[in-house]
Parts: structure tokens; sequence; C-alpha cells
């Protein structure tokens, strides 16, 4: 590990090396938030701002959130072993369970892909809470996080830095931190008199939140996450403007997964280098900037226009004697001048600059915006092409999106593991159940559920349904993972209460027969309901009549009630499938004659034994 000086002289290089990139950001959450304003203005001109950037934003965020939600569980988990297939389903719904109602995943999700779409990259910190004993997610915003300025890879880079300012309360709330007052009114606020960003030269290294607080009531904290030479990682907590000083003793990082606990979500991959990426401000900014151009010149057209200037072709005395309103006499001369048309329509303009940053964002309208200027409308088959490629460009930012998701759900499951094993009941779909610990100790490859085309949810549907009807009834296909997969898509949900392996339904029905037997057996009718699968209650009606055949074929009452209830079946299934009742008719008569012919034969026999044993006997024994 480096010396306490030594590390902070590399993150102050770190910190100066991203200056222009640091800046940049700042500008596009200026342009989202506040707008792009007019430099040089008139009073009476307008400064407007057309929401461009955002509005893409908000378009694209429930396509990310539906990509870690919208399937039955959030993680697929496939065993490196042979295993039984209810463990592996215990385990991910258990995996489903702590992330969705034992963290704050849900909410901090939202916050990392906001973030990463409008500067292109953001952090998620995954570790583990010990008051809420749960995993905690939180997303680190990129300008908090101060890399080495050759890093490609975040999960692999030397160090990482992780600014977090914090009110004074918060500090003193955690114990593990220094408490001396001393230390605290050094660090604190935006002065600290007689500390390391109070000397001249190191004045320009001042960042508000990042080097020091951006209010009197605030403190910055520096956690610095440093590889040494073994791999390693230990994490040194200190205040920038107090580096010397430690603020929590260096300790190391306590995981077994032995990586740093943050994961790179980015919006795309480009060149090579961690500040690379570009977000959907800094893509569609000059068009933001050009569309708030035509709003302002729109509405300063229309403030010239809507008010009318006159011309006078003689000496007017006193102008102040001119008044214009309803009624009005002009005097003799006046005239109004006609203004001339905008040489361009503003409107058609704007969509426009519209349709190209949103085609540059991968989120067209299809042309649809374009018919203005056209005589014939698209053809359904244009519309189906157009939508098929920028399909392929959301398809592939989809799938960067799930290659971090993959990471955050290893690393989370590898922590739960870890840390979590003192309770292993989960909630699932209104039931509960627990995994076995011995499941949670076989090692499993963990994805993201679902594809990435989950953007579109009427278009799954369809393909959905196309399958289901196209394999319905394959015996190469596996038939409840095949409606499973259709309901998965209306509501998750559902797979609890409806789906159903035929296999277990079969033995249910079985079961439900075994048990009217005995009713049966006891002189009671049973009713014969519509719910019943017929064949299964024939087959089990059919074993047990031959059973106590075998053994005397039971009372007469009996025979009697298994006879009228076989035939309430047989005329059920009928009603459903006459083929298979005739066959069963026909197996069943088939039965009944071999039955009757070995009962006389055996009858034949026995006679034919007793004539012959009466023929040996001696004489004068004979009966």
């Amino acid at each position: 590990m480096k010396e306490r000086n030594d590390l902070y002289s590399s993150l102050l290089d770190d910190l100066r090396a991203r200056t222009g990139w640091e800046e940049r950001q700042r500008i596009w959450y200026e342009m989202r938030h506040s707008g792009l304003r007019r430099k040089k203005k008139l009073p009476w001109q307008a400064d407007l701002h057309y929401p461009l950037a955002d509005s893409i934003i908000g378009k694209l965020k429930p396509f990310y959130y539906q990509q870690v939600f919208s399937n039955e569980v959030i993680a697929t988990f496939v065993p490196t072993k042979p295993q039984n297939e209810a463990l592996t389903q215990a385990v991910s719904r258990f995996f489903d369970y702590s992330i969705k109602q034992n963290s704050n995943f849900e909410t901090e999700v939202l916050t990392v892909i906001d973030a990463m779409l409008m500067s292109g990259l953001n952090l998620l910190k995954i570790s583990w809470d010990e008051d809420a004993k749960g995993l905690r997610f939180d997303s680190v915003d990129p300008v908090h996080a101060i890399l080495p300025y050759y890093t490609r890879d975040i999960r692999d880079c030397d160090r990482l830095c992780h600014v977090i300012p914090m009110s004074v309360n918060q500090y003193r709330n955690n114990k593990l931190y220094n408490q001396d007052e001393d230390l605290i009114k050094k660090i604190k606020g935006r002065t600290n008199e007689g500390t390391r960003f109070s000397t001249l030269e190191d004045i320009k290294l001042r960042r508000e939140g990042i080097t020091v607080g951006s209010e009197d009531d605030q403190i910055i904290v520096w956690e610095v996450y440093e590889r040494d030479e073994e791999g390693k990682i230990f994490v040194h907590t200190f205040s920038p403007v107090e580096p010397n000083i430690d603020i929590r003793p260096t300790f190391e990082l306590p995981y077994n997964h032995g990586q740093l606990p943050f994961v790179p979500f980015v919006m795309e991959i480009k060149d090579k280098g961690v500040y690379s990426g570009r977000g959907i401000c800094e893509i569609v900014a000059p068009f933001e900037a050009y569309m708030c151009k035509l709003m302002n010149e729109k509405a300063d057209a229309m403030t010239l226009y809507n008010r009318p200037l006159f011309r006078c072709e003689q000496d007017i005395p006193n102008t102040n004697n001119l008044k214009f309103g309803p009624a009005t006499i002009l005097p003799v001369g006046v005239q109004p001048v006609t203004m001339p048309q905008p040489p361009i329509s503003f409107d058609q303009e704007m969509i426009n600059q519209r349709m190209i940053s949103e085609y540059l964002t991968s989120m067209p309208d299809f042309g649809l915006a374009q018919q203005t200027n056209t005589k014939n409308a698209r053809t359904a088959t244009e519309i189906s092409q157009i939508g098929s490629l920028m399909g392929q460009s959301t398809d592939l930012r989809a799938r960067i999106f799930r290659i971090s998701l993959g990471y955050v759900f290893r690393q989370a499951y590898s922590i739960l593991t870890q840390f979590g094993k003192k309770s292993l009941t989960f909630h699932f779909n209104d039931t509960f159940g627990e995994v076995p610990a011995d499941a949670l100790k076989e090692a499993y490859m963990i994805h993201p559920s679902g594809s990435a085309d989950g953007i579109n949810k009427a278009v799954q549907y369809q393909k959905a349904f196309a399958r289901l009807q196209t394999l319905s009834g394959n015996p190469f296909v596996d038939q409840p993972s095949l409606v499973r997969s259709v309901l998965e898509i209306d509501d998750p949900s559902l797979i609890q209460k409806l789906l159903r392996d035929p296999n277990e339904r079969q033995q249910d029905q079985a079961e439900d027969q075994a048990s009217e037997n005995l009713i049966i057996e006891s002189g009671f009718p049973v009713r014969v309901k519509q719910t019943d699968d017929h064949l299964a209650h024939i087959q089990i009606l059919v074993a047990r009549v031959n059973m106590l055949a075998q053994q005397g074929g039971g009372s007469p009452q009996a025979q009697q009630i298994y006879g009228q209830h076989l035939e309430q079946h047989l005329q059920a299934l009928g009603q459903t499938d006459k083929n298979l009742e005739r066959q069963i008719r026909a197996q069943l008569a088939n039965q009944a004659s071999q039955a009757q012919a070995q009962m006389e034969a055996q009858m034949q026999a026995q006679a034919q034994q007793g004539a012959m044993t009466t023929q040996t006997l001696p004489v004068g024994q004979g009966v």
C-alpha cells in the first residue's frame, strides 16, 4: 500500500486529470434541470427552454426498469452441478425476496438509471447493512467517484475514492467515525482555516462538495479503496481537508468476492476509458440548444407580429394623440405595416430536430411527424422496418445494461450468503418458504431474468402467444414451462395461482378418487364433478373394482354404486372425447369377457378335477 501522503497526492492528480470532464457534467446537469439560457437578450425577448434531453430520459427510464422487474424473479440461477430443481427454485426465490423486500434496491436502481442516462456513467455500491440485517445499495454520482485517469474498467482499477458529503449530525451518528470535536471543527464547512486547503497554492484544488463542504454544516469524507500487490483491498477513511488524520482506522474489505463493491453502469461502450461514454444530455445538447433558439425566435416573432406597426404618408403634429383600440378612427394616411412571413416554419423545424435527436438515442417516432411534408402516408412495411432497426439499437443498449446488472446480482448473492444465513425464510406470491442452508453452499451461474427485448410488452405478448399456439402439445417441449412463459409476461403472480404441472394434477385426481372409493364402499354415493379428470378417475375406479373382484367382489351395494359412478364418469368423458369413451368401453367389455371366460374355465377345471377324484376312490369309500 502507498503511504498516506503518496495516496493523497495520487488522488489529487486523478482529480486534476478529470477537470474537463467534471465541467461538462456540470453543464449537462444545468442543461437538463434549469435549461441553457440566453446570454444576451432585450427585456421583451423570450428566454424559453425546450426539455429535449429530459423528455428522452423520461421515455427511456421505464425501459431499463422493466429489464429488472418485468419477470417473476429478478435473477436466473443455474447450478454448476446437478441439483434438484426445487432447491434451485427456492434459492432463486430467496434471493428475489432479499433484493425486493429486504433492501433498498427497487428505489436506488431508479436513481442509477436516471444518472446513467444523464451522465453516461453511474456506479452502484453494494454492501451489507449490519443494522438492517440486509443488503444495502447506494447510487454513486460519477462526480463523487475519483478514479485514476488511465482506468479502463472500474472493476479492475488500482484505487477508487468514494466522496461522501454528509451533515455534521450524520457524521456524529456514525459511531465508527472519529468523534473528536476539534477534528469536526476543522473538516466541516467551506472555510477550513489552518488546514490543507487554506494555503494559496492549493486554493485551485477546492471543489465544493468534493474536497470541501458546499455548506457551513457539511463534512466531506473520502472513503478510499486501494488494492495492494497481493490483490487484497484496503479501505482508508479520511477527510481531504485533514488527510493525515484517520476518520476510521484502515481495514481490509471483508467481502469474500474479492472485488471493489462498485459496479459501473454505462449507457454506451465507445472508446476505452472510464470517462469515454456519453449520456443523453451530451448527445442531444446541440439539438436542444437549437430547439431553445427556435422557441425563443418563434416567441419573439409572435411578440412583434401581435403588436402591429403603422406608417403615415403625411406629418402627424402630435403622435401622443394617436390611440389604437376598438372603434378608433385613425388619421388620414395611416396604414398598417404588413409583416413578412418567417423564412422557415418554426414548428416543422423543431419537429425535424426532435426526430434527428430521437434517432440518435434510439427513440424514434417512426417518421410519423414527417407526414406533414409528404403526400403519401408511410406504409406498414416501412414503419415495421424502421421499428426493427431501432429495436436492434435498443436491444444492444439493454444488453450493455444487463451485463452490469449481472455483476450486481453476483456480488449481492455472495454478500448475502456470507452474512445473511441467519434467516433463510422468504415470502413469494402469497406463500412462505425456507431455503435449505446446503443449497446456498452450491455454486451458481447468475444472470438477469428475461431477455433484452423487454421494451415492448405488446410484441412480447405476440411472440409468447404465437409460440404457445405453435408448440402446444408438442412432445419435445415442456408444456408447463411453455405456459409459464406466457403467464410471466401477463402477471408473474399468476404463475403460482394458475400453473399446475399435469403430472401433479393427475396425481391429485387419483388421490381424490382413492378417497371417493372409501366413501363408496361405506355405501354412500359420490357426485361426479365437472372439474374431475375423468380418465384418471376411471383408471383408479377400474383398478379398485378388479382388486375387489379378486377378493370376493365387495358388498352388493358397493358394487352397484361403483357401477353407477363408473357410468357417470364415462358419460362425462364422452361429452369431451367421444372416441376415447368408446375405446374405454370396448376395453372394459373385453376385460369383462376375458374375466367371464377365465371364470368359466376355472369352474370347468374344478368340476373335472372333482370327477377324477370320485373315480379313483376305492370300492366302498365312495359317497
